[in-house]
C-alpha cells in the first residue's frame, strides 16, 4: 500500500506500473491518490484502470475539477469519500463514474456521518446516473447500504 502518485514517486516508476496495467486487460485496477494532479502528467489512460481521488471535506472539493478533466480525456474516474468528515456541498456535475462512501474508523473516530449527509451524496449521484458503493463501516449510522458498481467493475465481472 502506498500512493503511486505521491510527489516522491519518479515518473519512470509510474510508467512501469502502467505498462503492466496495459498488458493485463483481464484485470481492473483501482488507483487512488490524495495527489490527483499527477494524473494529468500521464501520457495515456489504460481502459482497465480507474482513476480515484479522495475527498473528505468541502475544502477538498476542488479536486473534483481534475476528475472532470480526466473524464474529458477518456479516463474512468471515481471518488472515495472516506472518511466522510462533514456534510459535503458537492457540485451538480460531480465528474466521476463511481462514488464510494465510508465512515471514519479507528480510535480517533470522532466524526459520525449523518444519514442526511450520506443521502444527499446518494441522491446527487443517482440524479447523475452514477453508481454508489457504501462501505460496511457506515452500518452503525445507516440501516441500508447501497452497494452499486459501474458497468464492468465489481464481483463476478470479467
Amino acid at each position: 500500500m502506498g500512493d503511486l502518485f505521491g510527489a516522491w514517486v519518479p515518473n519512470q516508476w509510474i510508467s512501469l506500473v502502467f505498462d503492466v496495467i496495459a498488458k493485463t486487460p483481464q484485470h481492473q485496477y483501482l488507483l487512488l491518490t490524495k495527489n490527483p494532479g499527477r494524473y494529468l502528467e500521464l501520457d495515456f489512460f489504460p481502459g482497465n484502470a480507474w482513476f480515484g481521488l479522495t475527498v473528505t471535506k468541502n475544502k477538498e472539493l476542488g479536486k473534483l475539477r481534475l476528475a472532470r478533466e480526466l473524464l474529458g480525456m477518456g479516463a474512468k474516474t471515481w471518488v472515495s469519500i472516506e472518511p466522510l468528515l462533514e456534510d459535503l456541498d458537492l457540485p451538480n456535475n460531480i465528474g466521476v463514474n463511481w462514488v464510494v462512501i465510508g465512515a471514519q474508523t479507528g480510535s480517533k473516530n470522532r466524526v459520525k456521518p449523518g444519514s442526511r449527509w450520506v443521502q444527499r451524496i446518494v441522491d446527487l449521484s443517482h440524479r447523475n446516473k452514477i453508481p454508489v458503493f457504501m462501505k460496511n463501516n457506515l452500518l452503525p449510522y445507516l440501516e441500508n447500504l447501497v452497494k452499486e458498481f459501474p458497468q464492468g467493475l465489481g464481483p463476478g465481472k470479467k
